[in-house]
């Protein structure tokens, strides 16, 4: 189990402390989180974006920060 902090960008909502158990997915921590997984992604330190049902907990460490940022839309 790893133990991260999750934190909306650009919000003054205080960081959320959640526990990771292994194949959790960014759809997984945004429902926790009570956002819509199609709207937001998640950066992790590594400076890469994840979304939907790619595998987060492979990729962060213990006690990492990560940020939820919207999803870019492009073109019209």
């Amino acid at each position: 189990m790893k133990r991260i902090s999750i934190k909306k960008a650009a919000s003054q909502e205080l960081p959320r402390d959640l526990e990771l158990e292994p194949g959790t997915t960014v759809y997984d921590v945004l429902k926790a989180v009570n956002l819509e997984p199609g709207q937001f992604a998640i950066s992790i330190p590594s400076g890469e974006m994840l979304q939907g049902h790619d595998g987060l907990y492979a990729k962060v460490n213990d006690g990492e920060k990560l940020l939820i940022s919207e999803r870019a839309t492009v073109g019209g």
